[in-house]
């Protein structure tokens, strides 16, 4: 899957994630951003 730079350390800073772990969330969303967004602020509600 490519991933531009610039999106990749957008989710990892709005997720608080590594790289590491942005790439394994989009993967699980097989690219979906709009999935790996809904998924990064249900866990931003849960805190």
């Amino acid at each position: 899957m490519s991933v531009p730079r610039h999106e990749l350390e957008f989710i990892s800073k709005v997720g608080r994630l590594d790289r590491d772990e942005a790439l394994t969330l989009l993967q699980k969303h097989s690219g979906n951003r709009e999935a790996v967004f809904s998924e990064l602020m249900a866990r931003l509600k849960k805190r």
